[in-house]
């Protein structure tokens, strides 16, 4: 009985976190991923890089989108795009601003000069949806930040809401035995 419980609660559990592919695809020679994004949506990774490391991100998009790249040495907690796709000039003035690349085919080739997490953020500025090809020398890996756009939400939401209705049917049925 108490591996039914815990076999329960395990599968109660694994319905919080939601199932993403967080990783890209492993090359020989760093990393890649594709990804759609909507006009002003925000995407987020992360990349632990050690002192004097080299890192190279680079953006290619698939129809007439605007990107932007930014790389960051602090936690981001805004994603500094005003309601109308510019891009706010306190980005710049924010503590962990190291560099960036804006247009068609975005580009940054930075050497970090401590060792620490850094966050990058990639913008679809204007000109509609579209899908970019990330191409990076060093493994990334997906960030999430929930008062951020683009933070799935609505899956932990729904997920949570099916995990308590499913608590509930199971109390409902012991207390009738």
């Amino acid at each position: 009985m108490k591996y039914k419980k815990i076999t329960i609660f395990i599968i109660l559990f694994s319905f919080l976190i939601p199932i993403y592919n967080i990783k890209g695809q492993i090359f020989p020679n760093g990393y890649r991923d594709i990804h759609s994004l909507d006009e002003r949506e925000t995407l987020f990774y992360l990349v632990d890089l050690n002192t004097a490391s080299n890192i190279q991100i680079r953006l290619t998009r698939l129809n007439y989108g605007n990107f932007s790249i930014f790389l960051f040495e602090n936690r981001p907690t805004q994603t500094y795009i005003t309601s109308d796709g510019q891009i706010n000039p306190n980005i710049y003035i924010n503590t962990g601003y190291i560099n960036h690349s804006i247009g068609i085919k975005p580009y940054i080739n930075q050497t970090v000069g401590e060792t620490k997490i850094y966050y990058i953020q990639i913008t679809l500025l204007n000109n509609g949806s579209d899908t970019f090809i990330l191409d990076a020398n060093k493994d990334l890996s997906r960030y999430y930040i929930p008062i951020i756009p683009g933070y799935p939400i609505e899956y932990l939401i729904g997920f949570s809401f099916l995990t308590i209705i499913f608590v509930i049917l199971l109390i409902k049925k012991k207390s009738r035995k």
